[in-house]
């Protein structure tokens, strides 16, 4: 009997670890930015979708369902053709002023642009999970219309 409260303690203590560095991986906006960089340069398709959104996801999943293909295979589309050419760029960028709203759903901070070497504003949105980026301020590929 004693050993079973002892294995489900131990296992009660690694969920909640397990849980604790989930929530850490994006706890703050400027940690959400750099696993943003960290995806694109490493074309990283889990950590690219783990920053995003739940609308855009499942934007980008009804997308997917209506061009027969995958959500991963969108997802490595938009990394292939977008951000193409960040492999010679920084490991991790510049960022400052970060500020989360009075109400703490929101946020902003400041990113330099190693392209263009000019600071741009980045916007966060919290969930459930942690910060999710909703525009990254960076556009990197003239075709997107950003430039």
């Amino acid at each position: 009997m004693g050993n079973h409260r002892i294995i489900a303690f131990a296992s009660a203590v690694i969920l909640i670890s397990l849980g604790m560095l989930a929530c850490h991986s994006i706890s703050t906006p400027t940690k959400a930015m750099q696993t943003y960089w960290y995806a694109m340069k490493n074309k990283d398709i889990k950590a690219w979708k783990s920053i995003f959104p739940k609308q855009r996801r499942e934007w980008r999943e009804k997308i997917a369902k209506e061009r027969n293909k995958s959500p991963d295979d969108l997802y490595k589309e938009d990394l292939d053709y977008d951000y193409s050419d960040v492999s010679g760029m920084p490991d991790k960028l510049e960022t400052r002023n970060e500020t989360i709203s009075s109400d703490g759903k929101t946020a902003t901070l400041e990113v330099k642009n190693p392209k263009y070497d000019r600071w741009v504003t980045a916007s966060f949105v919290k969930e459930d999970d942690g910060w999710k980026l909703i525009d990254s301020g960076l556009a990197f590929h003239s075709a997107s219309g950003y430039d």
